[in-house]
């Protein structure tokens, strides 16, 4: 049997914060948006985590998280997903700019409703990404390293 809430987040990830909103849909009706704003730090996804609680948000398929990849500043983000077996689909930032057409206004706060909304409208046809692989990123940075210094 399908359960009848689902939850989706976007967050807009910046260095250092990052802005969530969290949108319910129970029985197809889409609930208020909350937005939120925290520290991108450890003690941030530890407030981050008191307050998916607090909204009885789960912790599972049916909860989708979207963010747009920033490089490394949302590292952190996705291994506490990880940790917590939270779905989250990292996704191309321009990709997901042109799913919202013309856009007014541009403020973190808007971007990550914005990015709750994509994930409501796309939820089928969005992907999980796969599990945080550090010796994957480790070997990446060294690349970009690399090239940085060659150029």
């Amino acid at each position: 049997m399908e359960s009848k809430t689902k939850f989706f987040i976007g967050i807009d990830v910046s260095k250092p914060y990052f802005d969530a909103s969290l949108m319910c849909v129970i029985e197809h009706q889409k609930q208020p948006i909350q937005t939120i704003r925290f520290e991108n730090s450890i003690q941030g996804l530890k407030h981050f985590h008191d307050w998916l609680k607090k909204n009885k948000v789960a912790l599972n398929e049916n909860t989708l998280l979207v963010i747009e990849n920033t490089g490394i500043y949302h590292r952190l983000l996705w291994a506490f997903c990880c940790d917590k077996k939270l779905p989250i689909h990292i996704g191309n930032s321009a990709h997901i700019k042109w799913s919202f057409g013309i856009a007014r206004g541009k403020s973190d706060r808007i971007d990550s409703i914005r990015l709750c909304q994509y994930a409501c409208r796309e939820a089928d046809s969005l992907k999980s990404t796969g599990v945080l692989d550090p010796t994957l990123l480790r070997l990446q940075d060294l690349m970009a390293s690399r090239r940085r210094m060659l150029s």
